[in-house]
């Protein structure tokens, strides 16, 4: 990661363009655009912003805005970074949001992309292990100083 100050939706969000640059190189094909943006995209702001169509509109001009760039089929991630900040603002805690979205779209995938899902599930468990849900940052607890308040498990042995 670069010098942005470490937040678990930034992780969420970089994983996801790692995970489609990675499992769907450019040039990328009509079908896989399709998918992604037809399938992953809108079944991701459904499930982040229900029936609010305002909310919905911002993951979809994001995703039109990729097909003007080059770079169709991306990930909508600054709306995406958005919608779970504006959840966040209501009290839930990011990184709970973050592992929330990690799962959703480990089902996501596998329904869509069977094909990728391992490949999700190798980024995914190496930059986003479920494991961390029981930590708490310092920004998110009561400080210590390792950074972590930890409540089980917080990496495999």
């Amino acid at each position: 990661m670069d010098d942005r100050q470490w937040s678990p939706i930034t992780v969420l969000t970089d994983l996801l363009q790692l995970w489609v640059d990675t499992s769907f190189p450019q040039p990328r094909t009509e079908h896989d655009i399709g998918m992604l943006n037809g399938a992953l995209w809108i079944q991701l702001s459904n499930m982040l912003c229900g029936d609010n169509m305002r909310r919905q509109t911002a993951f979809m001009v994001e995703v039109s805005r990729h097909r003007d760039t080059g770079r169709r089929g991306d990930p909508p991630n600054q709306a995406l970074a958005q919608r779970l900040e504006e959840l966040a603002q209501f009290g839930m805690r990011r990184l709970f949001l973050v592992i929330a979205a990690r799962q959703a779209l480990d089902l996501i995938i596998a329904q869509h992309f069977p094909d990728k899902l391992e490949t999700w599930k190798h980024l995914a468990d190496n930059v986003l292990p479920t494991s961390i849900q029981t930590g708490v940052l310092d920004s998110e607890g009561p400080n210590n100083k390792s950074g972590w308040t930890v409540y089980g498990p917080l990496l495999p042995e």
